[in-house]
C-alpha cells in the first residue's frame, strides 16, 4: 500500500521518485524523496548501492560502482535475474537506466540534477590537485576576463604593457588556453636572452642586463649613433686618402700614363664592336621573319583525314598536358614544291646558326673591349688623384686608420647598446607577462578573491551543521579547524568532504544530495547534519548502517522526513 502511494502520488516540484529492481544487490526498492529521507541497515545490506542508483538517475548515467564501459556495467544486473532498471522521475520527467544492456532513456523534459561532486556522489578531495583547481575555479567563474587581466597589468610596476599587445595576448589565451600561451612566452624570454648574449657577447643575467654597456661607454648615457657615424665616414675618406698618396707615391707615374693612353682607343673599340652587335640583331630579326614567314613543310600525306568530311586535319597540342585540338590541314604540298621549300627552310636555318655563332663571338669581345676600357678609366682618375697628393709619412696614415678603426668600434658599440637596451627593454615586457600568464599571475588572483566568497560559503555550511572550520586554500587544499586534510580522522575528512560537496551543490543549484555513512558520526553529531540538510531545501537521500532500525534517528517522529530498512535487497518503511 505505501509503495502503491508514493508511485501514483502527485509529484512535488523539488520531489523525486526512485525505483530500482535487480540492480547489483537490490532487488526491490520504492522511494519518495521529498525532504530527508534514511535508509538503514546492516553492513552488506546495499545502502551504498541504492544512493549509487540514484546517482546514476540523477546524472543520466550507466555507470554505478565505477563502471566504466558498458561490459562492466552489464553486471550489475543482480544474479539470478534476466533484467534490471533503475528510474529516477522528476517533475516533467524521468530518466531510465536498464541493465545488462546499459542503456539510458530519458522522457519528459530531459534533466540532469546536479554533477557527481554537486551531489556527492564524488569528493573533490579524491581529486589530482589540478583537476581540484579546475573543478572549484569553474563553478566559481575564477577564470580571468580581459578586463581581469587588464586590470591586473595596470596595478603592476613599469614597464607597462600596451593596449595593443594586450590585445593580442587576449587573442592567443582565447586560441590556445592560459598555460599554453604562458610556456610560449617563457621561451620567448629564452630566446630574447639568447639575442642579447649574441649582441652583447656576454652572459646573460637580469642585474647585467640592465646596466650592461660595452668597455669605455656608460649605461646612463644616450649616445648619438648618427653623429658617431658621420664622424667614423669622415675618417675613413681621410685614412683612404691619405693611403692613396702614399701608394701612389710609390707607384710608376708612367705605368698610369701607359695605361690611361688607352682609353682613346677602348672607347673606340666598344663603340664598333657595340654597332656590330646593333647590325647582327638587325640581320637576326630579318631572319626571323624570314622564318616566320615560310610556310608548314609537312608533307600532306602525313595528315590524317577527317571521317565525316574527308578533309584533311591536323592535330596539335597547345601544352605537353594540354587538350589535343583538330584544325583544318594546311595547303597540301608534295613531290618537288614540298622539296623546294624544305631546301629553302635549310638555308634560313643555316643563316641563323651562323649569325648566332656572330653575335656571341662580338659579346665575348664587347666584354673584353669593356674591362680594356674601365683600366684605362681607372687609370685616369688615378693620375687625377695624384695631382692632389701632398706629401704624407707612415706614422701619419697608421695614425689616421687607427682613428677610423676607433671611430668604428664608437659605432659599433652604441649599435651594441641600443641594441641590449631595446632587447632588455623587451624582455621586461615579455616577463610581466609571463607573470600575468602564470599560474600564480593573473589566474591566482582571481582565484584568491572568488575563493574568498566560496570559504564564506564553506563556513556557512559547516556552522549549520555544527562542524568546526572547513576551508579550502587557492590550491584547494582543505582544512578542518585549522588543520590539513591528510591528517584528519576519517570522521573529520566525512566532515569536510560532505561540507565541500554541499557549497558546490548550491552552486550548481543541484536537485538532490546523497550522504553514505551518517553512522561515521557519533550519535549528537548527527544531529547538526541532519538539520542543515533539511534546511536547503533539496532532497536528500541519507545512507547510515545500523543493527537494528531503531539504532538509526526516526526523522519521521522528529518531522524531518522518513527512515526507511533496507534488508535482503528489499527496501521496507521504517518504524
Amino acid at each position: 500500500l505505501y509503495r502503491s502511494r508514493i508511485l501514483t502520488a502527485p509529484l512535488p516540484e523539488t520531489a523525486l521518485k526512485l525505483r530500482v529492481r535487480n540492480v547489483a544487490g537490490i532487488k526491490q526498492a520504492d522511494l519518495l524523496l521529498n525532504g530527508l529521507v534514511l535508509v538503514c541497515g546492516i553492513n552488506g545490506a546495499g545502502k551504498s548501492t541504492l544512493l549509487q542508483c540514484a546517482a546514476a538517475g540523477a546524472l543520466a548515467t550507466a555507470y554505478v560502482r565505477g563502471q566504466k564501459t558498458k561490459v562492466q556495467a552489464s553486471r550489475l544486473l543482480r544474479r539470478g535475474a534476466d533484467a534490471g532498471s533503475l528510474t529516477l522521475a522528476y517533475a516533467g520527467g524521468d530518466t531510465k537506466v536498464t541493465y545488462p544492456d546499459a542503456k539510458v532513456e530519458q522522457s519528459g523534459i530531459p534533466r540532469t540534477l546536479g554533477t557527481a561532486l554537486g551531489i556527492n556522489a564524488a569528493a573533490l578531495m579524491d581529486l589530482a590537485p589540478k583537476d581540484r583547481v579546475a573543478e572549484v575555479g569553474a563553478r566559481l567563474k575564477a577564470d580571468p576576463t580581459k578586463g581581469d587581466l587588464t586590470a591586473w597589468l595596470a596595478s603592476q610596476p613599469p614597464p607597462k604593457i600596451s593596449p595593443q599587445n594586450i590585445d593580442l595576448l587576449w587573442e592567443r589565451i582565447e586560441a590556445s588556453g592560459w598555460d599554453a600561451v604562458h610556456a610560449t612566452a617563457k621561451e620567448g624570454g629564452t630566446r630574447l636572452k639568447g639575442r642579447w648574449e649574441q649582441v652583447t657577447g656576454d652572459r646573460w643575467g637580469g642585474k647585467k642586463a640592465e646596466t650592461w654597456a660595452p668597455a669605455g661607454m656608460r649605461p646612463d648615457r644616450i649616445y648619438d649613433l648618427a653623429e658617431a657615424e658621420a664622424e667614423a665616414a669622415r675618417l675613413y675618406e681621410i685614412s683612404t686618402k691619405m693611403t692613396m698618396q702614399s701608394v701612389a707615391s710609390r707607384t710608376s707615374r708612367s705605368a698610369l700614363e701607359a695605361r690611361a693612353g688607352r682609353l682613346l682607343d677602348a672607347q673606340a673599340a666598344l663603340d664598333r664592336l657595340m654597332a656590330e652587335q646593333h647590325a647582327l640583331d638587325v640581320e637576326g630579326e630579318r631572319l626571323a621573319a624570314e622564318r616566320d614567314g615560310l610556310p608548314d613543310a609537312t608533307d600532306a600525306a602525313a595528315f590524317p583525314q577527317c571521317p565525316h568530311c574527308l578533309r584533311a586535319v591536323r592535330v596539335t597540342r597547345a601544352a605537353m598536358h594540354g587538350p589535343l585540338v583538330l584544325e583544318k590541314a594546311p595547303p597540301a604540298l608534295s613531290g618537288e614544291p614540298l622539296e623546294r621549300l624544305r631546301a629553302e627552310i635549310r638555308v634560313n636555318q643555316d643563316a641563323i646558326e651562323r649569325l648566332g655563332v656572330d653575335i656571341q663571338r662580338n659579346a665575348a669581345a664587347i666584354v673584353e673591349a669593356r674591362i680594356a676600357l674601365d683600366d684605362a678609366t681607372k687609370a685616369q682618375r688615378d693620375l687625377e688623384q695624384m695631382q692632389t697628393f701632398s706629401a704624407v709619412s707612415q706614422s701619419d696614415i697608421d695614425q689616421a686608420i687607427e682613428d677610423h678603426r676607433m671611430a668604428g668600434r664608437r659605432v659599433d658599440g652604441i649599435r651594441s647598446l641600443n641594441a641590449a637596451r631595446d632587447i632588455y627593454q623587451e624582455w621586461l615586457v615579455n616577463e610581466r607577462m609571463v607573470e600575468a600568464l602564470a599560474p600564480g599571475g593573473v589566474r591566482a588572483t582571481i582565484m584568491q578573491q572568488r575563493m574568498a566568497g566560496f570559504n564564506g560559503r564553506l563556513g556557512e555550511v559547516a556552522a549549520a551543521a555544527e562542524f568546526a572550520e572547513v576551508a579550502v586554500s587557492d590550491e584547494c587544499e582543505a582544512t578542518y579547524d585549522g588543520r590539513p586534510y591528510a591528517l584528519l580522522s576519517e570522521s573529520e575528512r566525512w566532515r569536510v568532504d560532505l561540507t565541500i560537496a554541499v557549497a558546490m551543490g548550491q552552486m550548481e543549484k543541484a536537485g538532490l544530495i546523497l550522504v553514505d555513512r551518517l553512522d561515521v558520526l557519533h550519535a549528537p553529531a548527527r544531529k547538526g547534519v541532519l538539520l542543515m540538510l533539511r534546511g536547503l531545501g533539496t532532497p536528500a537521500l541519507i545512507g547510515m548502517t545500523a543493527k537494528i532500525v531503531s539504532d538509526a534517528p526516526d526523522l519521521a517522529a522528529a518531522r524531518m522526513g522518513a527512515r526507511h530498512w533496507l534488508k535482503d535487497g528489499v527496501l521496507e518503511a521504517g518504524a
